[in-house]
């Protein structure tokens, strides 16, 4: 299943699933990144780290590591 770290600037979709480390994964579902919700990928800052995502008109910034556990 593709990840949210496989997209590009202007992606947006729907989240599907939550996957990796149990903290992550709390930490991701306390900012709203949870199955259902739509996320946009709204850039990325230089050398590709960290991914620039909004989530219910909040911005957030994503290490690649904690992107790969968001499945879309």
């Amino acid at each position: 299943m593709q990840t949210i770290a496989d997209t590009k600037p202007g992606f947006s979709g729907t989240i599907a699933n939550l996957k990796g480390d149990a903290h992550i994964v709390e930490r991701l579902a306390e900012l709203g990144l949870v199955p259902g919700n739509t996320i946009r990928v709204t850039g990325v800052v230089t050398f590709g780290e960290p991914l620039l995502v909004e989530v219910k008109g909040t911005h957030i910034a994503l290490r690649r590591s904690e992107a790969r556990c968001i499945q879309i």
